[in-house]
């Protein structure tokens, strides 16, 4: 179950990868590298439920060179791990910064609302 407030509870995955020793923050203003959680995408009601989507980008400065993919690789296996290893699914590509693509992973973390 997730809070009732979308804005808390993105929040409170925030502090779970701060926690967890990942630099993470819910501000699209972020300099990465770091952690960014978006706001949700959330599913049409089913019962008292309502099926909801964070999702996490993980992302490097740039050039997407070795060492930009080996610390996102590794820092999404540590969200990964700090998050659970289910409900999650994840892609590559590049997340825009200002006037920069930076290289990124992306990684959908699914929850479920009680909407009692």
């Amino acid at each position: 179950m997730i809070p009732p407030s979308f804005t808390a509870h993105r929040y409170a995955i925030v502090d779970t990868l701060n926690d967890a020793g990942i630099k993470a923050v819910g501000d699209p203003r972020l300099q990465p590298p770091g952690v960014l959680v978006d706001g949700p995408d959330f599913d049409q009601p089913v019962g008292n439920e309502m099926a909801v989507r964070y999702t996490i980008h993980v992302i490097a400065a740039p050039p997407g060179d070795a060492e930009a993919l080996d610390w996102i690789n590794d820092t999404a296996a540590q969200v990964v791990a700090a998050l659970g290893y289910f409900n999650l699914s994840g892609f590559a590509g590049t997340y825009p910064l200002g006037d920069a693509d930076c290289p990124c992973k992306t990684i959908t973390f699914a929850a479920t609302a009680d909407l009692c």
